[in-house]
């Protein structure tokens, strides 16, 4: 029976050991400050709200990326928005990328969870086309892209 304890014990410490390395892991990559010189994968100035609504009713497909700076698949997901955006925008669709530590009601309103990143795509009438939680890769975000314009 002290056999079974001791090696019980064993176990339990080194699944302690491989979770607090893993978050310390996970913490490290998803600290906010860059070193000086680098650059963010984030935009420097998110977008507002009134240019959320400005947007919607512009006649345009609106494709909204709801991320946060401390969220190390929204660091992943940015850089491909970022990337349609000197694609399609401005002049077919509207791409704008929103901070929810700013605009976390906005989130809400698409997203009960809150869960980041979410990608929203709007219709030229300003209707919710498609919504995705999760990292939604950069095939899938044309995709949906081309279907609102194709409507």
């Amino acid at each position: 029976m002290n056999k079974l304890s001791r090696k019980s014990t064993i176990v339990i410490i080194s699944l302690s050991v491989i979770v607090v390395i893993s978050l310390l892991f996970i913490f490290a990559g998803s600290k906010g400050n860059s070193s000086p010189g680098s650059s963010s994968p984030f935009p420097a100035h998110g977008n507002t709200g009134q240019e959320l609504n400005n947007a919607m009713h512009s006649g345009e497909p609106t494709l909204v990326d709801f991320y946060a700076t401390w969220c190390p698949i929204c660091r992943v997901q940015t850089p491909i928005t970022t990337s349609l955006k000197q694609i399609y925008s401005p002049s077919k669709v509207n791409i704008l990328e929103m901070n929810i530590d700013q605009y976390h009601g906005l989130l809400l309103r698409y997203n009960p969870e809150g869960g980041v990143p979410t990608i929203v795509v709007f219709d030229k009438n300003g209707k919710v086309s498609k919504i995705d939680i999760g990292f939604t890769p950069k095939k899938e975000m044309e995709s949906q892209i081309n279907e609102v314009l194709n409507r």
